[in-house]
């Protein structure tokens, strides 16, 4: 798992960085060294610091630059690149706190007396100091708080960085680098740990007393305390340093004290409180913690030398809980000291443990594995490679040191080791290889070509000769950044830089030749994965845009200098790798993040096209090179590593085919999926072979072309498949038929993805049945296929018995309830085991079936009782019915009489239809006609019950049935009713019922049933709701309804002073335009049922104004109805339904002032938005009304009076509300700002409106206001530095001639006298607060000017105008007096 590799050097500190496999060691003495992950020293990069020691160290979050502080307060950044150290001194003690932002422009520092230091870093390290905080208290944390804005990442020299600074007495600060500091929140003691969850906006501080307090941010920068809680920890515990780590977002790992048995993980937001056990029960003294989060690894130390790992599983935690997610990962032993603290860097490779005397280096593992053209090398250990080629001999080669990294150029290989490059040629047959060169270099960019050997570090590429010689060197300039990627063809070289720029060199000649330098067209925020294809023609790489958007396969053609993107997206997937084939140029394949392998072709002529997609072996890993038709992979779970060859989906039934059978499939698949049928099959003059026909079907029904899968089937003569086809040549759909082919080209995946996708999971039950899937099957029918379910489970009983499974069978039959009708006897050893079966199945079906059979063996008794089990109350009715004429055969059976009454008894308890009419049918022969009636109506069949009824003339029964029954059967007893001159009052019931009001009506007339009538009347106005269940009277009328019966059931209702029965009568019938016309001859139309509405003060409801005034939607519609209508609801004071009828009859304004009176301002509001374009006036009605509202308090109505002003271009009135609005702030608020800004609205409207002379004047004297007013606010401006400008300009003010009607008097002279008394000027203040009491009372003097200066000018002159004060104090006592004697 790990190469472990010691540093005997003794350190102070130790810092690894977070990305890069790169970390630092500072010692007492003041040397700071820097290693790499193997630790191998960068001894060009050590910087020292003379008499004084290291404080602390912390890496750059992405570049390579230190920071580092020392003792005597100094600060510097290290830049591993240029080798320099660039220092600060802005500090004079003890260095506590230093710390990098997220962007990395900003270093935070700050020392033991409180002095903190903002300094900015540009991109080659320099310092400068942006701003500084004196705190008075000893720092200890720095956390940064990172807005969710993509601005501030794009452009971090323009971000205005915040953060917070915990310090040793507890107080907590939020400050930025713009100067502004401030004092947050506070905490009882001191700060050991501090964390801050954006996506909560919650800052968490641990402690010196095991408290762990919550706080909420505010926007501010604010902290409220949420949250307190207690951590339940022994003594002895450190939580400054690395017995405490957190990990994902609110969990918190820490030892909870010397010898503990195991870590503790608290979950702060959740409450969550869990531990994790030490792997060795003996090994209990955890020293040291560490969490790397993008491998969620979790590393712990103890006191004996040992380190211990774990790894959390998400999926482990939701599925077994949080004390189960946690999985023993690995373990070190890495000698007998004791571990002080631990490091986890280059995004989890390394793991550094340090101890008093040393430093161990844990570094990952990797697997070095390259591939060309077939040819793979691979590493199997340390320091073993193994080269592989076809079905060769493999090679073994040991190499000295430890392999790091191994690339492949036909017979040529290079190994690097960290500090060499060794480069090798093996023969044709891998027999053997010899060293051709070693080149110092510690870089890991290595790549080949025929001739040479290209590494690049920094910003340069050295290309030597395979000999090792020196050629020529390429570099790139600062503004590129970094190399970061090198690859290379025969004839390209291809370079991607740390700023995303894709650099292409030609190198096919003796110089290398720079072609052009690219960035990625959707300005990516990283570039990486950059491939050469083989002619070197076309660059591939990954793109992740800015935003977040997906990522994107983007390949650049070199010699149209163009670009092609493909966005991953569409297939939902993530790209990991890319690689292209070694023998066509063409092909690009994708290695996806869902085990997944995506090929596609690529030409300048059509772009990127996606070609297939298919899930890897479970024996398979990552991908390492594409050379048709194999692609090949590093094997999973192997003891050894090895190397798998996958072939080509295209290709999988051939076994190493011929390269010009390979090259003539690719070139069909490629013509194919460009459309190209022509020169598709042009590509295939040379092809003769069957499975090669078959497996180009297989490439054409995944493109869906059937029609060119069908030419491949007939080259091999595939009758079957053609035959099939032709059985759905009907279906449309061209999925079906693809469908179809697949099943017989064995393409099983297809088939279920082409039957899912169209939703036919018949089709797809049904391939899995004849597949022998039986399992699929039986899962499609219990989820999407139900219609089928019990045929599904039929049939697979079926199979399981012709397969010997009988107890599978009968559990299949169970679950398709079909065991009566699929249970054959040779499920059963006998009838016993059948009968006993039976007895114990709750399956009534199955319980009927037996008792059936026992039926028809003779035996009753048995069949009686089966039947009682399955509920079948018919078949025991029929029994017990026939117990008479059983008798007669069977003596020793029970009498006839029992069985009849138990029969009745049956039929009356139960609600079995079928056994109640069998019990009727057995009444009507015995001639019990009234229990004949009545079963027949339990069986709800009243057609039955009626005929006997009217038979035997049963009155009672047929009424009451013909009730319950449908019209037809009512309208039958009607008229029967009728006919015998008996119960008249129901029979007018009953045609009222069926429909026929109309002779409901004549019959209530001709018989004098007016009682009848009336109780119809107050049926039918509670119908006229429910006309589509009931049929009320005016509705059944229809249109041959003789009007003159109309005017009696109108005339009945008045007469009877049923005002509203009548008036629901005359509206509804007017609703019938045959009616109608016939009605208006009679002078009974609706405006009759107005006028009674009126007379006899009938409330109208909105049912009600409907039916009087139609539907506006309706053709018959009348608007001077309407507006009557509307006038009559304005009468009852119903506002909101007049506003409705006005606005039905298109009486817009009158429908807007009947609103106005209901004062309902936000259907006012909506109204005016919705009518308002019709009329334009309906908006100025609106504004003028919303003007007398509270609308200063209330913003909406604010905005409503100047939208509906604006639209209806009523610049006059708009103007004049703006003029009122000046008024209530100043008169109200004093605010002449917000005054003056009207006022400019008001002037800005007016030039708007109608060139006339009033307008111009208004507009003029508008415009002299607002420059009294600017004046005014600039003497108050001007009045905090220059006191005698001020005074001239309100002089100047007060001599203006109606100042009064822009700015008060009152307010000029306040503003003078306040201003002259704060300034001193105490006389002058005096006088003016004489002139303003000659020109305003003295009571009116505090409104002006404030109470405490006016007393206080009162107190340094207490004669101060007492006479005058006297007599205004007088006047006032006298007015009232006078009142109250009144």
């Amino acid at each position: 798992m790990f190469d472990t590799v010691e540093v005997d050097s003794e350190y102070a500190l130790i810092a690894v960085h977070p990305l890069i496999p790169i970390w630092a060691g500072a010692k007492h003495s003041g040397r700071v060294e820097l290693y790499f992950d193997d630790s191998l020293q960068l001894a060009k990069s050590a910087f020292q610091k003379e008499a004084v020691s290291p404080a602390l160290l912390v890496w750059h979050p992405s570049r390579r630059f230190l920071a580092a502080a020392w003792t005597s307060g100094v600060v510097g950044v290290w830049s591993e690149m240029e080798e320099t150290l660039r220092e600060g001194t802005a500090h004079r003690s003890r260095v506590t706190c230093l710390e990098w932002s997220g962007s990395g422009s900003r270093l935070i520092s700050g020392d033991e007396e409180g002095e903190v230091t903002v300094w900015k870093i540009d991109n080659r390290g320099k310092m400068t100091s942006v701003c500084q905080y004196r705190l008075k208290t000893m720092l200890t944390h720095c956390v940064f708080r990172r807005m969710a804005s993509k601005i501030e990442s794009r452009q971090s020299s323009l971000e205005c960085t915040s953060f917070y600074l915990a310090s040793l007495s507890g107080k907590i600060f939020f400050a930025d680098d713009m100067g502004r500091c401030s004092e947050a929140g506070a905490c009882s003691s001191k700060v050991f740990s501090a964390k801050l969850f954006e996506s909560r906006d919650t800052f968490v501080v641990i402690t010196e007393d095991f408290s762990l307090s919550q706080f909420a941010l505010t926007p501010d920068g604010k902290m409220n305390l949420e949250n307190e809680i207690k951590i339940s920890t022994v003594s002895g515990i450190d939580l400054r340093g690395p017995q405490l780590t957190w990990l994902s977002d609110g969990i918190l790992a820490f030892i909870s004290g010397a010898g503990a048995s195991g870590i503790r993980i608290l979950d702060i937001f959740d409450e969550e409180n869990t531990t994790i056990p030490c792997p060795v029960k003996e090994d209990r003294g955890f020293q040291a913690l560490t969490y790397c989060n993008s491998k969620n690894l979790l590393a712990a130390g103890t006191d004996s030398g040992s380190i211990y790992v774990w790894k959390h599983s998400r999926k482990l935690a939701e599925n077994s809980g949080a004390q189960n997610a946690w999985q023993d990962w690995t373990s070190v032993s890495t000698g007998p000291a004791t571990i002080e603290s631990l490091f986890w860097g280059a995004s989890g490779t390394i793991l550094i443990a340090h101890k008093r005397a040393s430093v161990k280096i844990l570094a990952e593992q990797k697997l070095s594995v390259a591939c060309y053209k077939g040819t793979t090398i691979l590493q199997t250990s340390s320091t073993t490679l193994a080269l592989q080629r076809g079905r060769l001999q493999p090679l073994e080669i040991e190499i000295a040191d430890r392999v790091k990294q191994v690339v492949i150029f036909a017979n040529t290989f290079a190994v690097t080791n960290g500090a060499c490059v060794n480069v090798y040629e093996c023969t044709d047959d891998l027999s053997s290889a010899r060293l051709l060169s070693a080149i110092t270099s510690d870089s890991a960019l290595i790549c080949l070509d025929q001739q040479s050997v290209m590494i690049a570090s920094n910003q340069k590429v050295d290309i030597y000769s395979l000999s090792g010689t020196l050629k020529n060197s390429l570099s790139i300039g600062l503004s590129d950044g970094t190399i970061r990627e090198l690859t290379s063809s025969a004839t390209c070289l291809a370079l991607g830089t740390s700023k995303n720029t894709v650099k292409i060199y030609d190198i096919s000649r003796r110089e290398p030749r720079f072609v052009t330098s690219k960035s990625s067209p959707l300005a990516a925020k990283n570039v990486s994965c950059i491939a050469v294809n083989s002619s070197g023609t076309l660059v591939s790489f990954i793109a992740a845009p800015e935003n977040d958007d997906g990522h994107f396969i983007v390949v650049y053609v070199i010699e149209r200098d163009v670009f092609f993107d493909f966005d991953c997206a569409a297939i939902e997937v993530l790209p990991i790798s890319l690689r292209w084939d070694t023998s066509d140029r063409r092909i690009l394949v994708c290695e996806t993040d869902k085990n997944e392998v995506a090929s596609f072709f690529v030409s300048s002529e059509h772009g990127i096209i996606l070609h297939e997609r298919y899930t890897k072996r479970a024996d398979t890993d990552s991908l390492i090179g594409v050379h048709m038709p194999f692609h090949y992979f590093v094997a999973s779970g192997a003891v050894v590593p090895t190397v798998n060859r996958q072939v080509s989906p295209d290709f999988s039934d051939l076994d190493d085919p011929d390269p010009s059978i390979t090259a003539a499939m690719i070139e069909f698949a490629f013509q194919i999926d460009t459309g190209n049928l022509d020169d598709a099959f042009k590509a295939l003059q040379c092809v003769e072979n069957d499975r090669v026909w078959k497996n180009l079907a297989r490439i054409c029904v995944k493109r869906m072309r059937v029609d060119v899968a069908i030419i491949c089937l007939c080259k091999i003569r595939h009758v079957k498949a053609i035959a099939a086809l032709r059985r759905i040549d009907d279906e449309k759909s061209l999925e079906l038929k693809a469908a179809t082919l697949a099943i017989f080209l064995d393409m099983h995946e297809e088939v279920q993805q082409i039957y899912t996708k169209l939703g036919r999971y018949d089709l797809l039950n049904l391939y899995h049945q004849e597949s022998g899937q039986w399992n699929k099957a039986l899962d499609v029918a219990s989820k999407f296929d139900r219609i089928n379910f019990r045929a599904t489970f039929v049939k697979f009983g079926r199979y399981l018995l012709e397969t010997g499974d009988k107890a599978g069978a009968l559990s299949a039959f169970e679950k398709a309830f079909a065991v009566s009708a699929e249970m054959p006897q040779s499920v059963f050893e006998s009838e016993y085991h059948m009968k006993t079966y039976t007895m114990d199945s709750k399956d009534k079906s199955l319980k009927r079936w037996w008792g059936q059979y026992e039926e028809t063996r003779g035996n009753y008794v048995e069949a009686l009782r089966f039947y009682e089990d399955a509920e079948d109350v018919l078949s025991i009715v029929r029994l017990h019915c026939a117990a008479g004429k059983i008798a007669r055969v069977r003596t020793k059976y029970l009498a006839r009489s029992a069985h009849s009454a138990k029969a009745i008894d049956l039929a009356r308890g139960s609600s079995n239809a079928a056994a109640s009419y069998y019990i009727a049918r057995q009444f009507e022969k015995e001639g019990k006609i009234s229990d004949a009636i009545n079963f027949y109506g339990q069986a709800k069949c009243y057609t039955q019950a009626i005929r006997l009824a009217k038979e035997h003339h049963q009155h009672g029964f047929l009424i009451s049935f013909a009730l319950q029954g449908n019209r037809d059967t009512m309208l039958d007893a009607a008229e029967f009713l009728e006919k015998s001159s008996q119960n008249i009052d129901k029979a007018i019931i009953m045609y009222h019922r069926a429909g026929h009001s109309g002779k409901a009506i004549e019959l209530c007339f001709q018989h004098r049933e007016f009682s009848t009538l009336e109780e119809i009347g107050g049926s039918f106005h509670l119908h006229l709701a429910e006309t589509e269940r009931t049929s009320p009277v005016a509705e059944s009328l229809g249109p041959d309804a003789d009007p003159t019966l109309l005017q009696k059931c109108a005339n009945f209702f008045i007469n009877n002073k049923l005002f509203e029965k009548a008036v629901r009568l005359l509206a509804s019938a007017k609703r019938h335009k045959e009616v109608r016309i016939q009605l208006e001859k009679l002078a009974l139309t609706a405006a009759k049922a107005l006028r009674l509405c009126v007379q006899e003060n009938v409330v109208v409801t909105e049912e009600l104004a409907d039916q009087l005034g139609g539907s506006p939607e309706g053709s018959e519609s009348d608007a001077a109805l309407l507006v009557q209508v509307g006038e009559l609801c304005l009468q009852q004071k119903s506002y909101h339904l007049a506003c409705k009828k006005f606005a039905q009859g298109g009486e817009l304004i009158r429908a807007m002032k009947a609103l106005l009176k209901s004062g309902d301002t936000e259907r006012i509001i909506f109204f005016a938005n919705v009518s308002g374009m019709k009329q334009k006036e309906i908006y100025v009605v609106a504004a003028n009304y919303l003007q007398t509202l509270d609308w200063r308090s209330n913003p909406p109505i604010m905005k409503a009076i100047i939208t509906f002003y604006t639209k209806s271009r009523s610049f006059e009135s708009l103007a004049g509300f703006y003029e009122a609005c000046c008024h209530v702030e100043v008169d109200e608020y004093q605010n002449y700002e917000k005054g003056l800004s009207a006022l400019r609205e008001a002037v800005k409207c007016l030039s708007k409106a109608k060139d006339t002379m009033q307008n111009h004047e208004k507009a003029r004297v508008l415009s002299v206001r607002v420059e009294q007013m600017e004046a005014f606010i600039g003497a108050k401006l001007i009045s905090k530095t220059n006191v005698q400008e001020m005074d001239r300009m309100c002089e100047v003010l007060l001599e203006e001639p109606d100042i009064d009607s822009a700015v008060r008097a009152g307010d000029v002279f306040a503003l003078m006298i306040e201003t002259h008394f704060q300034a001193g000027n105490i006389q002058r203040a005096r006088d003016l607060l004489f002139a303003l009491q000659s020109r305003v009372s003295a009571a009116g003097l505090d409104y002006y000017v404030d109470s405490n200066v006016l007393q206080a000018l009162r107190q340094d002159q207490p004669g101060m105008n007492t006479r005058k004060l006297q007599d205004v104090g007088d006047v006032a006592e006298d007015i009232r007096a006078g009142s109250e004697e009144d």
